[in-house]
């Protein structure tokens, strides 16, 4: 006969097994979700590697396809600038006012195809690996006087003031510096171009930390929507404005920038409103 105390013992024992049976439905219940959420991840991820495979594929032949198309360009492209720097002389005989202006419309031409056919090359290259960059120390304030010494016509033209404020400490990189000379040239050919005549203001600072230096850019310029923002160092892209409609551009200046700080393992990105200028800021390796 059991006892009131039997009852009791027995009465725990049921609950504490009718617990276990439920933990072990509920532990079975989670293992096969844990093993068919593995299956789902790893077929994803077998997916993901696949599709990456593929991309790497496809843009590896956009670089050879691009650099074969721009090397096919370049040959009739010098025969064209040529024959129409020869008629231009006048050492096949004199040309009249009318042809002459034609002839140097075909130059002018000539020359933007070639400076696009160059960018889209160097482009292609760098994406590739195919240029090496020959890392040296580099004087960040002896760049931009050498950058702002050559774009000099352009700022006399448009009256535009410029301000570069480097510190000491912020001065030396490692670089290569013919590719960084081109990084300046883009940037602040960009801002000569935004910026308005006669009131114009590009500013050029840069701050450093344990291993970095950013370098910043900003001008006073008609600047770009967010949605600009976002693409402006996409291939081929080109903010919808005024100016834009107005100049022609290849739209792979900012996507050459891009790559090559890339290409030094460095970051690069705009900060800009429409009609409150745009700020560019990189950041590259500090010199030790």
């Amino acid at each position: 006969r059991l006892t009131e105390g039997d009852e009791e013992l027995v009465s725990i024992l049921a609950t504490q097994i009718g617990q276990t049976l439920d933990n072990a439905e509920l532990f079975e219940s989670a293992f096969m979700q844990h093993q068919l959420l593995e299956k789902k991840v790893t077929a994803r991820t077998k997916e993901l590697t696949d599709a990456l495979s593929q991309l790497r594929e496809l843009n590896k032949r956009k670089g050879d396809f691009v650099s074969a198309v721009s090397h096919e360009l370049r040959t009739p492209l010098t025969s064209v600038k040529g024959y129409a720097s020869i008629l231009l002389s006048g050492k096949l005989g004199e040309v009249p006012e009318a042809v002459k202006e034609r002839l140097e419309k075909i130059n002018k031409h000539s020359d933007e195809l070639t400076h696009m056919v160059n960018d889209m090359l160097d482009v292609a290259r760098i994406e590739s690996g195919k240029i090496d960059m020959v890392l040296t120390p580099v004087n960040i304030t002896d760049a931009i006087s050498e950058v702002t010494d050559l774009l000099s016509p352009q700022l006399k033209e448009k009256s535009i003031t410029i301000q570069a404020n480097i510190p000491e400490t912020s001065n030396m990189v490692m670089a290569d510096k013919a590719q960084i000379l081109r990084v300046f040239i883009n940037l602040l050919g960009n801002a000569i171009k935004f910026v308005p005549a006669q009131s114009g203001e590009i500013k050029i600072s840069a701050s450093d930390s344990q291993d970095t230096v950013q370098i910043n850019i900003s001008d006073n310029g008609i600047g770009m929507t967010r949605a600009d923002s976002k693409r402006i160092f996409d291939e081929f892209y080109r903010a919808d404005n005024p100016i834009n409609q107005k100049v022609r551009g290849t739209g792979l200046g900012l996507t050459l920038v891009k790559n090559i700080v890339s290409a030094h393992m460095g970051k690069i990105w705009v900060d800009s409103e429409l009609n409150k200028g745009a700020a560019f800021h990189f950041t590259l390796t500090k010199a030790r």
